[in-house]
């Protein structure tokens, strides 16, 4: 068969099966004139409904092999990189699934690959790639994992993980489940869907044929890849009787999606439910997306307390079914029931699960930070096997006692508690308020406090001296808002003045809600504008200013829009590109406020803010759907880290300030201080609103002017005699790396390589990330890497932020990321003393230079090209490291200057003129945390190179660096001192 007629086949097939079962033939008889082609799409439509299992069509299954002929697909015997195919397992729609051998590791997997279709192929690919490295990202033991991506003779697949058993349909079809075993598959499928739609992928394609029953009693979602890639063509995609209507009318979707389509599962598998989950039901699939149930996280609490009321009591308490290995015990021990030593059997069965399955998890859960799901498996443990001495200590060491009171106002609320990294695990009822003395995790958790006749409170809690959560009558919330209790922000309480309570939105002002204010001649109405409009310390008529207020064809709106209306389908995202003056004109529209600086910071609640980053949108790609992230904070907002910078109502000078971070910046904005001019009308500026029950004091809506409170004195450096026993710290005795590459991954830009050698002290081991670019050739200048703050509080490198890295990869050179001592996960105690802070960096040191050493064994890295590039505090690092480490030929650093620091071992003042390196250094004129005048001009006048190896380059930003800078100065500089990349 000809590929051209293969792909119309195909095409048409496709098309066809996404239509309602009765209107499948006519549309094929509408758009098919050749009767040859139309008569085989028919027989592929009759396969289908008879089987309803399209990866076990026979016809289906025959047409795959006459496109095999063509050479689309492989047959037994063929390599797949170090993949062997060894037998079909069945085709579908948009691509075929096989058995294989992965060579190198010695297990069977499953690859997927994507047959040609009428649309371009390469984009197809490329969609496919992305969604099967966000699924590959997904751990979570009711998803298929991903192992690997990869493309034969164009056509692209994906490997994963081989499954034994049957899809819920097989199963159905021979076996019709119980109602507790449906529930029990329910819940499994709800958790998995929870889980990926906490990291942004929906499935939109979820079925009976996409769950899959292994044989261990365990059940997976399947098939992400090719579902999702319907939704990147443009295609509806789903399958009738499942999707929900509004992805059937071709609309952008959302979890609330896949929503629907597990309610028409959860129907089909419990034809006779009882009323509460008939109700649970009809809530999931009710056709009008906003009065749907929620989200996937409430459909697995209703789903939990339905099964937690089905079971017998002594078994409610111990929820021993949640869990694979207990199942299987629990099967054993009914086997064994009827002999007389079941009791002695049982005993060591739950001894066993304790300590060979639950005690090595909670230990490698506390160890990551996950000391929440840590706790809910300890507490799970205990019910299993009370007073085991071995769970009581893993006990201890995950959970502390309230240490005064956990309360609401009123008192005798209900609080549950879970996970904060994973949305959808189950609630742990806690008790009814006041609390005292009852064990909560050591790290922050997810709260809910709900109470009859009050609305219910969803936020955080770490575990404080004392928390009181206002619980406000039903039906007075404003729509929309979520209530922050008065106080200070524990981290700017320098700077931040005590708030009174007030209401902020629990998300950001969206395209949608923006557009009702456009309509509605909100850019016509001069009452919403009352702020002077001021540009450059010039005041602007009216009419000068709002004409400034246009989208990209001209129309009033924001700077992102165009004619008049915002992107298709981004309804829900944030609305981006609007100016300071806008979002004021907009709060008085609504009838609320821009929040102050200090409300913004009391709302965030910055001091947990290393478990909000990884689940908030610093991607890089662009803005997301509000409440997409799953980055919750203390009083139940969401994105107040990153998505959109907030503008906030404080002005400093003739800027305003704009906080939270945004999706294209680095993680650590999410703590720092930022101004803008008021007309800025840049894509990642967006807002929420404030609401008060009473006055604002004039002192909270007043200018701010806040600067680092270590601002250094005027002192002169030490003499070259007193820095020569400074640098005698640094150094450490030569030994071998013991190297070893564990893991290599390639993506369109770079090829990652994660590999690990002996650091120069304590017999410890460290990893650095080395990248290769696509672009260039080897022997690779390369760029060594020292971030932000936020890498001291994030607790896996494989979050690390790699803003600045895709200019850099792209220009043709390698980067190289060391984890440093006390980074990541070799994150190191709270350091506060003189001693502690000058061992660490003597520890910088020693990382930097092993790091060197590692990349002087590779014959692909040229070793007389290397840079540094340190931002924020990796440039207050790379002050020390390039006084100290003279294999660098260039350095860029970026928001750093001089601080007061107590001790002059470690005294950027003493490092600064030993620095030799030609230094470019980025200083942002609008830095609060740095600030240019008093600490970033001072460092440059310091630094050693003479004045015409050293550049200031000031730039129009607050502490982070517009990614043009990075085109414009950083690259210019490395290829004046690197010479020109091989490409």
């Amino acid at each position: 068969m000809h590929t051209d007629r293969w792909r119309e086949i195909e095409t048409l097939f496709s098309a066809a099966l996404a239509q309602p079962p009765a209107a499948r033939r006519p549309f094929v008889e509408r758009h098919c004139a050749d009767a040859g082609m139309r008569a085989e799409v028919v027989s592929l439509l009759e396969a289908a409904d008879a089987s309803r299992d399209f990866l076990s069509s026979p016809a289906l299954d025959a047409f795959a092999r006459q496109v095999s002929r063509e050479g689309w697909t492989v047959r037994v015997g063929d390599r797949l990189g170090a993949y062997t195919i060894t037998a079909r397992i069945g085709a579908g729609g948009m691509g075929e699934v096989w058995r294989a051998r992965d060579e190198r590791l010695g297990r069977d997997v499953a690859i997927k690959l994507l047959l040609p279709h009428a649309a371009d192929l390469s984009q197809r690919a490329s969609a496919f790639e992305r969604e099967a490295r966000a699924a590959g990202a997904l751990n979570h033991p009711n998803l298929l994992t991903v192992h690997d991506v990869g493309d034969h003779r164009g056509a692209p697949f994906i490997v994963m993980q081989c499954l034994d058993g049957e899809s819920l349909r097989a199963r159905q079809a021979r076996d019709p489940l119980p109602l507790d075993a449906a529930l029990h598959v329910a819940l499994q499928v709800a958790r998995g869907l929870a889980a990926a739609h906490a990291r942004g992928i929906v499935h939109r394609d979820l079925k009976p044929e996409n769950i899959f029953l292994t044989a261990d009693g365990g059940v997976k979602l399947v098939d992400f890849g090719i579902a999702a890639l319907a939704a990147d063509e443009g295609v509806s995609g789903g399958t009738p009787g499942y999707v929900a209507p509004e992805q059937a009318r071709g609309e952008p979707v959302d979890a609330r999606a896949d929503v629907f389509s597990f309610g028409a599962v959860l129907r089909e598998i419990a034809p006779d439910p009882p009323a509460p989950l008939a109700a649970l039901i009809a809530r999931c699939v009710e056709p009008d997306r906003d009065r749907r149930a929620g989200s996937m996280p409430q459909v697995v609490g209703d789903l939990d307390a339905i099964v937690e009321q089905r079971r017998p009591p002594d078994l409610r308490l111990r929820a021993l079914v949640r869990r694979p290995a207990v199942i299987a015990a629990l099967a054993a021990f009914a086997a064994l029931a009827a002999g007389a030593g079941w009791f002695q059997y049982r005993a060591a069965a739950q001894a066993r699960w304790a300590h060979e399955v639950a005690a090595p998890e909670i230990r490698r859960l506390s160890a990551a930070g996950d000391v929440a799901a840590a706790f809910l498996l300890a507490h799970e443990a205990r019910q299993v096997r009370p007073q085991d001495p071995v769970i009581e200590q893993l006990w201890l060491d995950v959970s502390v006692p309230i240490p005064v009171v956990l309360t609401s106002d009123p008192e005798g609320a209900d609080v549950l508690l879970s996970t904060y990294r994973t949305p959808s695990a189950a609630w742990l009822p806690l008790g009814r308020t006041p609390l005292r003395g009852v064990r909560i995790p050591r790290g922050l958790s997810r709260i809910r406090m709900v109470k009859a006749g009050f609305e219910p409170f969803d936020g955080t809690y770490y575990p404080h001296p004392q928390m009181t959560v206002r619980l406000d009558p039903a039906g007075t919330t404003p729509a929309g808002m979520v209530r922050v209790s008065g106080g200070r922000d524990a981290v700017r309480f320098g700077d931040v003045r005590a708030v009174a309570d007030f209401w902020i939105d629990r998300y950001e002002v969206t395209n949608r809600a923006f557009k009702a204010f456009v309509d509605g001649g909100g850019y016509r109405n001069q009452s919403y504008w009352r702020e002077p409009f001021v540009d450059g310390g010039a005041r602007l008529a009216w009419d000068a200013a709002i004409a400034r207020f246009v989208d990209r064809s001209g129309k009033p709106g924001p700077a992102t829009w165009t004619n008049g209306s915002y992107p298709e389908g981004q309804g829900d995202f944030p609305v981006g590109g609007v100016s300071w003056y806008e979002a004021a004109a907009y709060a008085r529209y609504a009838g609320k406020a821009l929040p102050t600086m200090y409300q913004w910071y009391r709302a965030a609640a910055l001091g947990r803010f290393a478990d909000i980053l990884p689940l908030s949108n610093f991607n890089g790609a662009g803005p997301a759907r509000v409440g997409a992230h799953a980055g919750l904070g203390t009083f139940g907002t969401f994105d107040m880290a990153g998505n959109v910078k907030e503008w906030c109502w404080n002005e400093s000078g003739d800027r305003r300030f704009a906080l939270g971070g945004a999706w294209d910046e680095p993680r650590y904005m999410f703590a720092d201080y930022d101004a803008r001019p008021p007309f800025d009308r840049a894509a990642n500026l967006g807002f929420r609103l404030a609401k008060h029950d009473g006055p604002v004091s004039a002192a909270e809506l007043a200018p701010a002017s806040p600067l680092a409170h270590r601002i250094a004195k005027p002192r002169p450096p030490v003499g070259d005699d007193i820095f020569a026993v400074y640098r005698r710290q640094y150094a450490f005795d030569p030994s071998p790396l013991n190297a070893v590459v564990e893991e290599e991954e390639r993506t369109e830009m770079w090829t990652r390589i994660n590999v690990t050698f002996d650091a120069a002290y304590g017999g410890e081991r460290m990893r650095a990330h080395l990248f290769l670019p696509i672009a260039g050739r080897p022997p690779y200048q390369t760029v060594v890497l020292f971030g932000g703050s936020d890498a001291f509080r994030l607790r896996s490198s494989r979050d690390m932020s790699l803003s600045s890295a895709e200019v850099l990869v792209r220009s043709g050179r390698a980067l190289l990321y060391p984890v440093y001592k006390g980074t990541y996960e070799r994150q190191a105690p709270e350091l506060m003393g003189t001693n502690a802070r000058r061992e660490l960096r003597i520890a910088w040191y020693r990382d930097l230079a092993r790091a060197i050493d590692y990349l002087e064994t590779r014959p692909d890295i040229d070793r007389t090209r290397l840079a540094f590039y340190g931002t924020s505090a990796g440039g207050d690092a790379g002050v020390m490291l390039t006084a100290l480490e003279s294999r660098f030929k260039a350095s860029i650093l970026q928001g750093t200057g001089l601080q007061e620091e107590s001790t002059p071992e470690i005294d950027l003042r003493n490092y600064a003129p030993r620095v030799r390196v030609p230094t470019l250094l980025l200083a942002g004129r609008y830095d609060f945390e740095v600030p240019y005048e008093a600490a970033q001009k001072p460092l440059f006048e310091l630094l050693g190179p003479a004045p015409e190896h050293k550049r200031l380059v000031s730039v129009e930003s607050g502490h982070t660096v517009p990614a043009n800078e990075l085109l414009g100065t950083v690259l210019p500089w490395l290829d004046r001192y690197l010479g020109p990349v091989a490409r």
